[in-house]
């Protein structure tokens, strides 16, 4: 399979290039292969795991995002006054507690909280 990889992925003369086209071309391949053994219901399971590994090798997701993603937010979360005039309060409470354990525990949003209250209109 890794033989068939390198010789059916494309050519190129920059040596970075190469190593990106040959990892994306594999990765296809391998992507192809698994799912021809797999029965339909697995293959978007395999899809979301293979997924995870491409960004966690890459640095684009940590363990504390795949986390929240898994099981959202957890522990006592005291709801702030509904500010929007187009959400329930009980839409309003559970949208809050997702933004709210974002903010605080993910870096990559920081500061997200205040920004969608404060700005709640505009939405």
């Amino acid at each position: 399979m890794f033989s068939g990889a390198v010789d059916g992925s494309q050519k190129s003369n920059d040596a970075e290039h190469r190593i990106k086209l040959l990892n994306d071309h594999f990765t296809h391949v391998l992507y192809e292969n698994v799912c021809r053994s797999l029965f339909e219901k697995d293959k978007l399971l395999f899809s979301f795991k293979l997924t995870i590994n491409i960004l966690f090798g890459d640095d684009k997701m940590d363990a504390a995002q795949l986390r929240f993603f898994l099981a959202g937010p957890s522990g006592e979360i005291k709801i702030v006054p509904n500010p929007t005039d187009w959400l329930g309060d009980l839409e309003w409470a559970e949208c809050y507690k997702q933004i709210h354990v974002m903010s605080k525990t993910l870096p990559v949003f920081n500061g997200f909280e205040k920004f969608f209250i404060d700005n709640n209109k505009e939405f």
